[in-house]
């Protein structure tokens, strides 16, 4: 077999064996400062998060100011301290939504918003950035607003949140991107909310990001001991 011909085979080869290693799981480390805008006062939280797709439940293992776990599962965040459930809120993340599933199905370059009932009605470039704007379906028209999504390079650099009456809710900017066994992941994200006549920012970094984790099986399918009496009972 002539060298040529070797070479082209385990290229391929490669190709199709890197096509089928599939990412299962994510773990990083994370901290997100929180600050109103024109306030001297700030938040901080210190942890490491863990997600694992199989399983769809995204746990935020608290280790800063306090320690807690934060489970986010369907539209539900269960606040948990010494096994326990203290606190059960409407989740701020959904799993299928966040940052981390996204990236791990390759679809952030356009926020999920390709296999949603939104549709690209404009494209445009400006600045060597790729503007998108995504349209919600007639139906919710009244309810939700249009989104805009900037890409550079096949990476999400931006995305704006508008109401239906056209001004911006809520902007993110995604830096830093990290490139692990072919993920690209950001390490910074800014969140920029605007609400009651408020600008919240949030700025979330990420650390030691490790893909298909094989230990901490234990954290990945976390299910606390005891749940609310008044939530009703959870199957583990």
């Amino acid at each position: 077999m002539s060298k040529v011909l070797f070479t082209s085979l385990l290229v391929i080869a490669i190709y199709f064996d890197a096509q089928s290693q599939q990412t299962t799981r994510l773990r990083c480390d994370f901290s997100v400062k929180t600050k109103v805008k024109d306030q001297p006062a700030s938040r901080l939280v210190m942890g490491t998060c863990y997600y694992d797709l199989s399983v769809g439940r995204l746990i935020y293992e608290i280790s800063f100011p306090e320690k807690e776990k934060w489970i986010f599962m369907d539209s539900i965040q269960w606040v948990v301290r010494n096994d326990s459930v203290i606190n059960v809120l409407p989740a701020s993340i959904r799993p299928e939504l966040s940052v981390i599933h996204l990236s791990m199905k390759q679809e952030l370059s356009h926020y999920g918003l390709k296999n949603s009932s939104f549709t690209a009605s404009e494209v445009r470039q400006d600045k060597g950035l790729v503007i998108t704007t995504w349209t919600p379906p007639a139906a919710a028209a009244k309810r939700v607003g249009q989104v805009a999504t900037s890409t550079r390079d096949k990476q999400l650099k931006g995305v704006i949140f508008y109401h239906p009456k056209g001004h911006a809710l809520r902007k993110q900017l995604f830096n830093d991107y990290l490139n692990i066994q072919g993920v690209l992941f950001p390490r910074e994200i800014i969140d920029i909310v605007y609400e009651d006549q408020k600008e919240i920012w949030q700025q979330t970094t990420y650390t030691n990001v490790v893909i298909n984790e094989v230990k901490n099986n234990h954290i990945y399918n976390y299910m606390p001991r005891v749940l609310p009496a008044s939530k009703g009972a959870v199957k583990k």
